[in-house]
């Protein structure tokens, strides 16, 4: 499969400033009928709603494929904060991705007590503070690296970056800027069902005080909000994305297209 930089980037955008939903994402429903982050998925990789590729029995399976992965990087926990126990959906996920593995290309996915991190509403707190936030825990540093890779690795199989259609070269920063990407679109699909206290538990879009609410008195100021050691955000999800597109579509910088993308951010 190779990826189409200019329909990425400018369904992107169009998820960044058009959101306005106000359902709970998982990661194949929502409560408005769509297929929550798979939708997102798909939209940024066909253009199209998740189940509207059914009909592609190639593409299909990737696009369910990288859903699993997704959840496995950004969302899976043990079931209780204590942990021992791992959430339904890691083991849905890992039936799926076994099952598949042929078409896939998936060698096995690490062992999960590995990357799993605490669960339940606080679970952003371990993963959603920013695709290269620097100040996680020890501990969840580790698991953390873990789980990206686990992105990389599925993403280094499935999607080209080299100089034509025909090759299988991948540069390993734009494949972690693609990784990147597709984690914030995800971020932004949480944020559309962003509340004032859940606002801590992920990065910011836009400025780390965006959820502040006078009228209820409500500031989601993160000062003395570290509750796990796990830092707080020091960007934003339009700061990352940046960064990771400049390194992502080095190589259309220059375009007209590229140019009036970044100046409607």
């Amino acid at each position: 499969m190779i990826y189409n930089h200019k329909r990425c980037a400018a369904l992107l955008f169009l998820v960044l400033f058009c959101t306005s939903g106000i359902y709970p994402k998982h990661d194949f429903t929502d409560n408005n009928g769509g297929a929550g982050h798979a939708d997102g998925i798909s939209k940024l990789l066909t253009g199209k709603d998740y189940y509207s590729n059914s009909g592609n029995h190639k593409l299909f399976p990737v696009l369910t494929g990288l859903t699993y992965i997704m959840y496995l990087t950004v969302d899976s926990t043990w079931y209780s904060e204590e942990g021992g126990i791992p959430h339904d959906n890691v083991d849905k996920a890992k039936k799926y991705l076994e099952l598949h593995q042929r078409e896939l290309k998936t060698n096995g996915i690490p062992n999960i007590k590995n990357f799993l991190t605490p669960g339940g509403s606080f679970h952003g707190e371990y993963t959603h503070l920013g695709w290269d936030h620097p100040s996680y825990a020890p501990d969840t540093a580790k698991k953390w690296l873990v789980r990206k890779e686990i992105l990389r690795d599925f993403l280094g199989k499935h999607f080209a970056f080299g100089l034509n259609d025909s090759t299988d070269i991948i540069k390993p920063s734009k494949r972690d800027s693609f990784a990147a990407l597709l984690y914030y679109v995800h971020i932004l699909g949480d944020h559309e069902n962003n509340t004032i206290t859940t606002a801590r538990s992920r990065i910011p879009i836009k400025n780390p005080d965006e959820q502040n609410d006078e009228e209820t008195g409500i500031i989601t100021h993160w000062e003395g909000n570290d509750r796990n050691n796990n830092g707080t955000p020091t960007t934003t999800i339009v700061e990352e994305l940046n960064h990771h597109l400049k390194i992502l579509f080095d190589d259309q910088k220059n375009t007209s297209q590229y140019k009036n993308i970044i100046r409607y951010k």
